[in-house]
């Protein structure tokens, strides 16, 4: 919380703008102490805003007739061609509020929030009243960088998803996809309010840092086990391969897309096997193929561990 006269203490330094920087105008004059007593910038997810890289900077001051205005600037390249423009009438009381948004710097002077907004709170107008004119900072007069916030980079505002193709069995009269061409994978944007949903084999969990949603596969994960086949069409659309019926058990599909399930009468509860290459027996895994050779070596390379024939 702010000490008592924080304000009034303010006034009569260069706060919240940077001590030694230049404050001198370009028409003439230099910007007095009093009359900024504090500010703030919260730099949108539009900004680009790199703290350790950027800046805002007080641009110009206006008065004309009843009306004073404040132009700040940034570099950041989200801003290019924006500013904060904070409009406040010349007389107006000492502790005054000023807030707006980032807007286009030439007509039709359009706002965006995504870019940022500011506050600054008044002083003591006497001194700025008597300055007058329009008047441009010659050099570049900062706000100080505690005043200033970026959200850039801490939201993700677009996120891409991706299809990829896979051997599947081929509808009456067409051609099995290739292993090659099941590699190519098919690419779509997302913007906007994205909500995830977990659907066939595949359950989203959020991590405890409350920053990152895993995606995670599984046989029976979310919505379950499909109980039709899912084909992957160019561009990366789904569709149904009308494949065999389910047969169901407890209410889950016991039998659905030809999926390994047992092996001899062995079941899996995960999915996963284990298939070992004893003595005489090469297991061989061609991924690329989802196929499993097993091989039967020559006798001369099979190691004897006995003296046994």
């Amino acid at each position: 919380m702010a000490e008592r006269g924080f304000l009034d203490h303010n006034d009569l330094i260069s706060y919240p703008l940077v001590d030694g920087d230049p404050r001198v105008f370009s028409e003439g004059g230099s910007l007095p102490r009093r009359g900024l007593t504090d500010a703030r910038f919260l730099l949108g997810v539009s900004s680009q805003f790199d703290p350790g890289v950027h800046l805002v900077r007080l641009h110009q001051f206006l008065y004309w007739g009843p009306e004073m205005r404040l132009y700040f600037r940034s570099d950041s390249p989200g801003l290019a061609g924006y500013q904060f423009r904070f409009d406040f009438a010349a007389d107006a009381p000492f502790g005054s509020v000023i807030r707006t948004t980032a807007s286009l710097i030439n007509p039709p002077y359009t706002e965006d929030g995504t870019l940022g907004e500011g506050a600054v709170v008044l002083g003591d107008l006497a001194d700025l009243r008597a300055l007058g004119g329009w008047r441009t900072v010659s050099g570049i007069l900062r706000v100080e960088p505690a005043l200033i916030q970026s959200m850039y980079g801490l939201f993700a505002g677009s996120i891409s998803l991706a299809n990829q193709r896979r051997p599947c069995p081929p509808r009456c009269g067409e051609t099995p996809v290739a292993p090659a061409d099941s590699r190519c994978a098919y690419v779509q944007g997302l913007i906007g309010a994205l909500k995830f949903r977990e659907g066939y084999n595949m359950k989203i969990g959020v991590l405890e840092d409350s920053r990152t949603i895993q995606l995670n596969a599984g046989i029976g994960f979310g919505a379950g086990q499909p109980c039709s086949d899912r084909i992957i069409d160019t561009p990366g659309s789904s569709s149904s391969s009308g494949g065999p019926d389910c047969s169901f058990e407890e209410g889950r599909c016991t039998e659905c897309d030809g999926m390994i399930v047992s092996v001899n009468g062995i079941a899996s509860q995960d999915g996963s096997f284990m298939i070992l290459g004893g003595q005489g027996v090469k297991v061989i895994d061609d991924v690329d193929n989802h196929k499993i050779t097993v091989q039967l070596l020559e006798a001369n390379r099979i190691c004897q561990s006995s003296s046994s024939p």
